[in-house]
């Protein structure tokens, strides 16, 4: 509703493939007030009388400047030594340098060469989970393997993000998700259709009414 103010051409309802809201975590103020607008809006590090660190607040996209935050004061209290951060210049797993993003397979970084093979053992991994989109079967393969996926919406919501990005899409992918989690898994017919039915619910709350 926001966005067609800023549009030339409005785009319909028709054009939102995916809805999502989200609940961010505050740290509580201190003292007695029950004020949400008090809640700070940054992470807080906090030390128990056992020396128990606690994280909390924040959110994914500083997940770095947390992280040395609870490592500097787990120095402050002996409980480490002192060292430089390397936080800021510190490649995650996988990390290769990049500028060609116009191939979704970019985001596995060194992995995707394993993925890419993946068809070398079966064909028909190489093939796109639904026509429209380019998500390979090879990824629910990985997943399954790699990244501890054990259900249809841990793939599509949580490794692939197909349902953040078309929810219809992710409803029609769920079969052939549960049909390769299957034969991972080595699970029977009743379990892949308790899935695709447990994921079309779930996905039904992601499509705008």
């Amino acid at each position: 509703q926001a966005g067609v103010r800023y549009c030339s051409n409005q785009p319909p309802r028709t054009d939102a493939l995916a809805v999502v809201a989200g609940l961010r975590p505050l740290a509580a103020p201190t003292g007695n007030s029950n004020k949400t607008t008090e809640n700070s809006r940054r992470h807080m590090v906090s030390v128990s009388d056992s020396k128990l660190l606690t994280a909390t607040g924040g959110k994914l996209t500083t997940f770095r400047r947390m992280c040395q935050d609870a490592l500097d004061k787990a120095v402050k209290i002996g409980c480490l030594h002192q060292k430089e951060s390397r936080s800021a210049t510190q490649d995650i797993y996988s990390a290769i340098p990049t500028s060609d993003r116009s191939n979704h397979m970019y985001i596995y970084g060194a992995d995707q060469e394993m993925i890419n093979a993946l068809d070398q053992e079966n064909p028909e991994w190489n093939e796109k989970l639904i026509p429209h989109l380019e998500f390979k079967k090879a990824e629910v393969v990985w997943a399954a393997r790699n990244e501890l996926a054990r259900t249809v919406e841990d793939v599509l919501s949580r490794r692939v993000r197909m349902l953040f990005l078309d929810a219809k899409a992710a409803i029609e992918a769920a079969p052939n998700v549960a049909k390769i989690l299957a034969q991972e898994l080595e699970k029977d017919e009743d379990w892949q259709n308790d899935q695709i039915t447990h994921f079309q619910n779930v996905a039904k709350n992601y499509i705008l009414k």
